[in-house]
């Protein structure tokens, strides 16, 4: 690449912008990688390091004109290449995982973490902030090291750390990309007895909500929607005045209201802003609450708080990875008089074919609830896609006080076999 001139001058990094030298770049990455079956790349240091590009000259002209971009050119010469070599393996679905954005990246397949943060309480909150702010700008995948980069000597056994660790879990759950890296061993069993376990409830939570979170990341590819929100996406016409400066709480899709906690404490109480016009059921306990107003959440280190919008929310099972089957299906219905939205679809589809041309095959059902007569509509199933579940169980539940809350399944109202076609489950 010296050679050829791709290189930024006087430095050990090649020229992104050069679109020869994107294509040489893939072509390494190829030859050491794809070739031999890996399929994604963590694309490290991708601002680059150190700015070399800073008072240089790059192939466009300025590299000061043109810093911010290097992640952006970096991503789109890897997307590019496996798309156009591997559309039916690694290029079917693009994933790279960078430290740098710019806009637009989300065409390339690519995902930001927030880079090597330190761990500490407020580097959590700042998390918080630093999540709902990126995707503002409406790319939708954002990541980070769940319990930070660099880790505090005694992390193993410091009372204070596992708790900021299993805060931070609490808080990744509601994120696009749910991942843990760290600078030392971060390996749950490490933490001792006690605390994996607390742990894996938001980790079950996160599994357990699949079924939500992939129906919404179908939004994402079709309607350029994006899972976490800032309040005003969702609630400007009416709390504006309330939501503009909140930056530690957020929508996930458009049923959870996620807070997290960001203060040591075994029992923590925050305060939270529910917005107008709903009514707020606590994840947790059931109660039902009125939104246009704050109201002090208080948790156990076992819970976060989290508030659900009326309506359906469909739960899968406690898995241990995506692959096994989300069977049988949890309906929890949140019933509130004069809920404007009772229905909730779900998408499937086989996790690895190429989305959103004419040749992706996938299948929806939808879900609704009907008040009136106290019963749960499960269409027809439309579409379907090679290896699809053909039958599965429904256990439905109606929410109320600690009944049909929490992580763990619950003990239904109802349940039926659904083989594809309409389902009436009555008596709710």
């Amino acid at each position: 690449m010296t050679r050829d001139n791709q290189m930024i001058p006087n430095t050990t990094y090649y020229d992104p912008y050069n679109p020869v030298a994107r294509t040489t770049f893939y072509g390494f990455s190829n030859e050491g990688h794809f070739k031999i079956g890996v399929d994604s790349l963590w694309l490290d240091a991708t601002e680059p390091e150190g700015l070399i590009q800073m008072n240089n000259t790059v192939y466009l002209g300025s590299g000061n004109q043109y810093a911010n971009p290097y992640s952006l050119m970096t991503s789109e010469g890897i997307s590019d290449g496996l798309r156009k070599d591997y559309p039916n393996a690694q290029g079917r679905r693009v994933f790279t995982l960078t430290r740098s954005s710019f806009l637009g990246q989300q065409r390339t397949g690519a995902t930001l973490w927030s880079g090597d943060t330190s761990s500490s309480w407020d580097t959590l909150r700042r998390q918080i902030a630093a999540s709902v702010n990126y995707q503002t700008t409406g790319i939708p995948y954002w990541s980070q090291d769940i319990g930070g980069f660099s880790r505090p000597p005694g992390q193993y056994t410091s009372q204070d750390y596992h708790e900021m660790l299993t805060r931070w879990f609490q808080f990744g759950v509601f994120t696009p990309i749910f991942r843990i890296h760290g600078s030392a061993d971060t390996e749950l069993w490490n933490y001792g007895q006690a605390m994996p376990w607390v742990i894996n409830s938001a980790i079950n939570l996160r599994y357990r909500l699949i079924p939500y979170i992939y129906s919404g990341f179908h939004l994402v590819e079709t309607q350029h929607y994006t899972m976490q929100r800032h309040l005003s996406f969702d609630f400007w016409d009416s709390d504006a005045e309330h939501i503009k400066d909140i930056s530690d709480q957020f929508m996930f899709g458009d049923r959870l209201l996620s807070a997290p906690v960001y203060s040591p404490g075994l029992t923590v109480t925050r305060p939270v802003w529910l917005p107008s016009n709903v009514v707020w059921t606590d994840f947790f306990s059931g109660e039902q609450l009125q939104g246009g107003r704050w109201h002090n959440a208080t948790v156990s280190i076992e819970e976060t708080p989290l508030f659900v919008r009326c309506g359906v929310l469909v739960l899968g099972p406690v898995v241990q990875h995506v692959e096994e089957a989300s069977d049988p299906l949890e309906v929890r219905i949140y019933d509130v008089e004069g809920c404007a939205s009772n229905t909730f679809t779900l998408f499937e589809d086989d996790g690895v074919s190429v989305t959103g041309g004419p040749s992706h095959q996938f299948s929806e059902i939808t879900f609704t609830f009907d008040p009136a007569n106290r019963s749960l509509i499960v269409s027809k199933r439309h579409g379907s896609f090679p290896g699809m579940l053909l039958q599965r169980t429904i256990n439905v539940v109606v929410v109320r006080n600690h009944t049909g809350t929490g992580i763990n399944p619950s003990t239904p109202d109802q349940s039926a076999v659904y083989s594809g076609e309409q389902l009436v489950i009555p008596n709710l």
